[in-house]
């Protein structure tokens, strides 16, 4: 348990001090798969909408994808 919220930390501070870089662009998008596997869909748009405001486009297309069959599953 202690090794997970040390995890937890070091990517908050990852985000948090370097939120303009592209590892945390991956770690951002990767939360949003995240959430999304667990069907958290409102947390995964959160951070696909994250990741899409970002200048790194690598995952561009499957943050899209993401996003709309979220929204979809949060209209059923």
């Amino acid at each position: 348990m202690k090794s997970g919220l040390d995890a937890r930390r070091f990517i908050n501070i990852i985000m948090n001090r370097f939120s303009a870089s592209e590892t945390a662009s991956e770690l951002i998008y990767d939360l949003g798969n995240d959430n999304f596997s667990r069907n958290n869909f409102h947390y995964a748009i959160v951070y696909y909408d994250k990741y899409l405001a970002g200048s790194y486009s690598r995952h561009r297309g499957g943050a899209y994808h993401g996003k709309i069959v979220s929204l979809f599953h949060m209209k059923r």
